[in-house]
């Protein structure tokens, strides 16, 4: 998975506990796919914690596919997604 022009990227992306199961999260991913298809991108890419299950398994609900992990010599993990 190499950085691509083709690919739109949503980066520190979150919530604010006081609006969780709301459904804000999803509007906004929603209206952020939007954005970048709308912008020509024909892949949508992020990145979380790998040790964050709950928030890995949102990403794959939301369609998201698993594409690669990524670890550090200090233990820091992220799990790389990317939806076409």
């Amino acid at each position: 998975m190499n950085d691509s022009a083709s690919s739109g990227y949503i980066h520190r992306f979150a919530v604010k506990r006081s609006h969780l199961g709301q459904g804000v999260g999803r509007e906004l991913l929603l209206w952020a796919e939007d954005y970048i298809r709308r912008k020509g991108k024909k892949q949508i890419r992020l990145d979380c914690m790998a040790d964050n299950e709950r928030l890995n398994q949102y990403y794959v609900n939301s369609g998201y596919i698993h594409k690669k992990l990524l670890h550090w010599d200090n233990g820091w993990k992220i799990n790389l997604y990317e939806k076409e």
